[in-house]
């Protein structure tokens, strides 16, 4: 176990028009959380800074892993 800081530009949630994609947009947070890696989600502008705050927090204060998930509705879904 060692602190880690990660972010993720998610795909298969929000907005999603390839298929292909959902089984692993469903997989992300479970195998962060198996990991010991905290999830802390964006899905607005209004949540980037609390957010990256938290998680980076986590990570050189506390000693956690943390990952900053951006999601598909705070980036804009794909037009393809």
């Amino acid at each position: 176990f060692f602190p880690i800081f990660i972010i993720i530009s998610m795909r298969g949630d929000y907005g999603e028009q390839n298929p292909w994609q959902y089984p692993m947009g469903q997989a992300v947070e479970p195998i962060l959380k198996a990991m010991g890696v905290l999830p802390f989600w964006v899905n607005q502008k209004s949540d980037l800074s609390g957010a990256t705050d938290a998680a980076l927090s986590a990570v050189f204060k506390s000693g956690q892993s943390a990952g900053l998930i951006l999601s598909q509705k705070f980036l804009g879904a794909k037009p393809f």
